[in-house]
């Protein structure tokens, strides 16, 4: 009897070691292949023009507002004109619209030669000069190699009055040591930020208010 129950036993532990042997494989840990990725401002420290021969101006950037295929870690490519596909493995290392609003106000701080950059929402003792309110509509990097970005974005002044509007569409093209686009997206941003620092150059200088299309 005593045998029978050893023999058992002895069966019974052989099934559970090639249980395990079977299923350690599986369920052992799996090597995390992401790679993190973050826009850039593209320009360079000293080279930005005032907008004021006076005082420095005072900048407020936002609301910027995202579409929702964009609010989430995955990078998005376009790989149709209405079909995206999201990376496996690469991803933005923060919520890309915040990343985006940085790297937009540190353009501008050096395009306009500026420290008085203000990210909404701010408090409502900032005084502000001009207020930057951009909707991105599209901002992703296509099959074919380039990227894309696509804003409507208007200027307001310290009292909320409506003074420019337009709309921006840029792209770059990506090229192949980057394989996320973030180099041709962060262009993008500087190409943006280009624009927005021109009219307000434009606007501080006595410019028209108008609206663009």
């Amino acid at each position: 009897m005593m045998k029978t129950l050893r023999r058992m036993a002895l069966c019974r532990l052989g099934i559970a070691l090639i249980v395990c042997a079977g299923g350690c494989s599986v369920l052992a840990p799996q090597k995390d292949e992401s790679k993190f990725f973050l826009l850039s401002p593209v320009g360079e420290s000293g080279n930005g023009v005032p907008a004021s021969q006076g005082r420095s101006l005072s900048i407020g950037i936002g609301p910027v507002s995202f579409p929702q295929y964009l609010k989430r870690p995955e990078i998005v490519t376009r790989v149709g004109p209405d079909q995206l596909k999201l990376s496996e493995n690469r991803r933005w290392a923060e919520p890309l619209a915040e990343n985006f609003q940085n790297v937009l106000a540190q353009d501008l701080s050096q395009t306009l030669a500026t420290q008085q950059i203000e990210i909404f929402p701010w408090f409502g003792t900032v005084h502000i000069d001009y207020q930057v309110v951009i909707q991105v509509d599209e901002f992703d990097v296509a099959a074919d190699g380039q990227s894309r970005l696509k804003a409507r974005w208007s200027i307001k002044d310290a009292s909320g009055n409506l003074l420019f509007a337009t709309q921006t569409i840029s792209s770059s093209p990506v090229s192949a040591d980057e394989p996320a686009g973030t180099a041709a997206l962060s262009r993008d941003v500087g190409d943006l930020s280009r624009q927005i620092a021109d009219r307000i150059r434009w606007l501080n200088a006595g410019g028209a208010v108008t609206s663009k299309s």
